[in-house]
């Protein structure tokens, strides 16, 4: 049991590792590459890398996953092909400390308002606690730690970009939760980054006739490598192994890494300034998020 534990921590860490420095490309290579093409580039690698070893099982549950094409639709759009496209366009215009920060914070709390306001879950209080300390700390990154002033608070391109980027994984999370049981999730991961590919495909070839060229290097290689390999087919293996070493609940909490690792990151490999409302920012999302989730905290201490 303790061994399980270990290694569902040890894989759920490295995967919030791998997905952190996705904030980091989105600012730090804005220049060089368009979203729609870094959007593209990452979900083609990642289809192209995946697709040998999850076709037989694709083919094999051929009329099961036909039957549930529409969520998988759903889930591929809003996942795959707008999430992550929304998150490298709002790069150009805001900061990568703003992009993790905010998009770690929004999409859970639109998974709370969401459920709340239209699935009738029930909601507990230490939930609501969490999400408002979340929305302070957030509004207090906006404000630039001048709350006072909120009624005057002016919202960068990419904050905007970054808060839609949220709402759109929120549903994605949703849709998730709600994942066929029979589709394996080889099947599942195949098919969602086939699809948000095919998707992305219109609007890369729009792109090229809207958008100066990107040059192809080593550099940019690389970063389709990382992205398409490392932020997106192994972060999920290791995130999906964690589940079920961990249970979904525990390993959902460390989400609230990624902030930390992509200030880290961000201060280091960007030179981006760190200022005193960032760091309460910061402290104010790490605690809202672990409220909002105490009793799987509970839980993790009891066991």
């Amino acid at each position: 049991m303790k061994r399980n534990l270990g290694i569902g921590i040890l894989l759920a860490t490295l995967a919030s590792l791998l997905w952190s420095g996705n904030y980091i490309i989105a600012r730090g290579f804005h220049q060089q590459i368009s979203p729609v093409s870094l959007a593209f580039f990452r979900w083609l690698t990642a289809t192209i890398c995946i697709l040998p070893f999850s076709l037989k099982a694709i083919s094999r549950q051929r009329k099961y996953w036909l039957h549930n094409l529409p969520h998988l639709v759903m889930a591929s759009i809003t996942g795959v092909a707008l999430f992550n496209t929304f998150t490298y366009i709002a790069g150009k215009s805001t900061t990568a400390i703003n992009l993790a920060l905010i998009g770690t914070t929004a999409a859970p709390v639109f998974v709370f308002l969401i459920t709340a306001l239209f699935l009738n879950e029930k909601i507990k209080r230490e939930q609501v606690l969490g999400t408002l300390i979340c929305i302070t700390g957030i509004l207090l990154l906006l404000t630039k730690g001048r709350l006072s002033e909120i009624i005057k608070i002016q919202l960068s391109a990419g904050d905007i970009w970054m808060i839609i980027a949220g709402l759109i994984f929120a549903i994605y999370t949703l849709l998730v939760k709600r994942k066929p049981e029979k589709l394996s999730p080889l099947t599942y991961l195949g098919l969602l980054f086939l699809f948000g590919t095919a998707f992305l495909f219109p609007a890369y070839l729009i792109d090229t006739q809207l958008s100066k060229a990107f040059v192809w290097n080593t550099e940019i290689i690389l970063v389709f490598i990382y992205l398409g390999i490392g932020a997106s087919i192994l972060a999920f293996l290791f995130w999906n192994l964690s589940i079920d070493r961990i249970g979904p609940a525990r390993t959902t909490l460390f989400t609230t890494l990624i902030p930390v690792f992509s200030t880290i990151e961000a201060i280091w490999l960007l030179n981006e300034p760190f200022t005193w409302f960032i760091l309460v920012s910061l402290i104010l999302v790490l605690t809202g998020l672990f409220i909002a989730n105490l009793q799987i905290v509970k839980a993790m201490i009891k066991n």
